[in-house]
């Protein structure tokens, strides 16, 4: 009688005892992420009351000198316009020196921050105007260096957003099978990067502890002194920095680049980290990640820039002309290589963009590419480096496909800016 009895139906093993994670119901998941929203954003409300607090609690230990010399920047660059800046160092000191000026140190800032610091000076002159007959100079009233501020406030929250989000990601990550060999091809497109692996895990899994990251970093206080008692401007590198990992964790190497490449043009220090955003996916195998970093980059640089360069009627000729070839090599990207017509019509296209690219060489110059026998060896460098980037372009519109449009439509024309310089005689 017990051996028939128990032969009866199996009894259903709940998922938890099964081992699985249970997964919560949609309104708690709903609660939990309100719940995080709430935090984060009391906690925005009452840090920068706290910013606010520490400026007023430190007036005695300001580094008068940083804030001083950008005002004193700033003002000449509005005396004799930002775009001739550094044409006028040059003139007057030679590419090999110092840059002194104005004001108390030498100019070495880069482009973008020379723009913020002019901006800042100009707007002081109209809301904080100096006496008559004298210069403007750098006041210790909270609201005088409230626009600095503001930046730096505005890049420690990106800041703490873009740790969310590697943490987050990173969470979920972990919790997906790992790749039994890291060496293997096939983690060059990145561990956990699979959205199936990830589709049927509950949303909650990793929300709490990337808010608690995101928490560390907005209330740190070596972040707080450095940005609102000192104040320095190094917190420009902190959502940079952030966000080019979270982009190489999700393989959106394009991206990763850009957002170096706009940094250096405000604080160069963050290219202390550019050999190991090249590493990461070379050490993977992944060449066509290593390239879209170094395109990225000179895209980020020609985004702030291109002011500096395109000053003439040929350089912005030039960019049309690179912005036009972008464009058609991204149509050979998109057709399709289903036969033989298709494959001559994608030729055909490719071959005008490279004919549009040749432009400013045969045209524009008077001279011809190929007659370089008895010509200068810098002259040949300014077209080899020209041929290069041309091959490259039609490499990756012909045989790299689709995937590669974004690079294309976004760092040829940036590239091609940075070429002026080569090219067209351009100055920064």
């Amino acid at each position: 009688m017990h051996e028939h009895a128990s032969e009866g139906p199996e009894m259903a093993v709940p998922a938890s005892a099964a081992g699985k994670p249970r997964r919560p119901s949609r309104w708690r998941a709903v609660l939990a992420w309100a719940l995080a929203l709430c935090v984060f954003l009391v906690s925005v409300h009452y840090g920068i009351q706290l910013r606010r607090w520490a400026w007023d609690q430190t007036d005695q230990i300001r580094f008068l000198n940083s804030v001083s010399n950008a005002i004193e920047w700033g003002r000449h660059a509005n005396r004799i316009g930002v775009l001739n800046v550094y044409d006028d160092l040059v003139a007057r000191h030679g590419t090999d020196g110092d840059y002194s000026g104005p004001a108390r140190f030498a100019l070495d800032y880069a482009p973008l921050r020379l723009f913020i610091a002019t901006s800042w000076a100009k707007w002081a002159e109209e809301n904080f105007p100096p006496p008559p007959g004298k210069p403007l100079t750098w006041q210790r009233e909270y609201e005088f260096t409230w626009p600095m501020l503001r930046i730096n406030l505005a890049c420690e929250l990106a800041a703490s957003i873009g740790i969310f989000l590697v943490v987050y990601h990173w969470m979920r990550t972990c919790r997906t099978p790992a790749p039994r060999r890291w060496w293997r091809w096939g983690i060059r497109d990145g561990w956990g990067l699979d959205e199936a692996s990830t589709r049927d895990m509950p949303s909650t899994v990793g929300l709490f502890p990337g808010l608690l990251a995101a928490l560390l970093l907005w209330f740190n206080p070596a972040v707080i002194v450095n940005a609102h008692v000192y104040p320095q401007w190094d917190a420009w590198l902190l959502p940079s920095f952030i966000f080019a990992v979270y982009f190489g964790l999700r393989n959106w190497w394009l991206p990763a680049g850009i957002v170096v490449g706009i940094c250096a043009m405000a604080k160069g220090q963050i290219l202390f980290a550019l050999p190991l955003l090249i590493a990461w996916p070379l050490l993977l195998g992944n060449i066509a990640g290593v390239v879209r970093v170094i395109v990225g980059l000179g895209t980020g640089l020609a985004i702030v820039v291109w002011p500096f360069l395109l000053r003439s009627y040929e350089s912005i000729q030039w960019i049309f002309v690179a912005s036009v070839a972008a464009v058609l090599l991204a149509g050979v990207a998109a057709l399709p290589r289903s036969n033989w017509k298709w494959q001559v019509f994608r030729g055909a296209i490719a071959l005008g963009a490279i004919s549009l690219l040749f432009w400013p060489v045969t045209d524009m110059t008077g001279e011809y590419l190929l007659q370089i026998s008895s010509e200068s060896a810098i002259t040949i460098h300014r077209r080899s480096t020209l041929l290069g980037v041309i091959a490259l372009a039609a490499t990756a519109a012909i045989v790299g496909g689709r995937r590669w449009i974004p690079t294309l439509l976004a760092g040829l024309p940036g590239i091609c800016t940075l070429l002026t310089i080569p090219l067209l005689n351009a100055s920064i």
